[in-house]
């Protein structure tokens, strides 16, 4: 699969993200929300976005400290990347193909399929 073989160059992987563009907005939109939510807890110490990383389909962020309002914040985004396309951003879903779970849209699924038979 592409991202497992990390055959694809996109901004996140660049800024050191382990995930496909099409989660961009997801991420974007959980850090507008975690800001505030840091900035109020900024006196227990630092904080650090230790990874984001896709795994077993889903998104991953694992941070150096949270909160029950971070680990929230968190899981909304969780749970729209398994019915956003990793890719491309479109609606899509999680599956499981040669042990690797992915969550994709239809057309990038049969892309990366028709690649594969190549």
């Amino acid at each position: 699969m592409v991202c497992k073989q990390k055959q694809h160059n996109n901004f996140l992987d660049e800024v050191g993200f382990e995930c496909g563009d099409g989660w961009y907005k997801i991420i974007w939109e959980l850090f507008e929300r975690l800001e505030p939510l840091v900035a109020e807890s900024e006196a227990e110490g630092p904080f650090e976005v230790l990874q984001v990383k896709q795994k077993m389909g889903g998104l991953r962020v694992h941070l150096s400290r949270n909160n029950a309002a971070i680990k929230e914040a968190i899981q909304v985004a969780q749970e729209r990347s398994v019915i956003t396309c990793e890719l491309c951003g479109e609606p899509g879903f999680l599956d499981c193909e040669n042990d690797w779970y992915q969550t994709l849209c239809t057309l990038c699924r049969e892309q990366i399929q028709n690649q594969a038979v190549r």
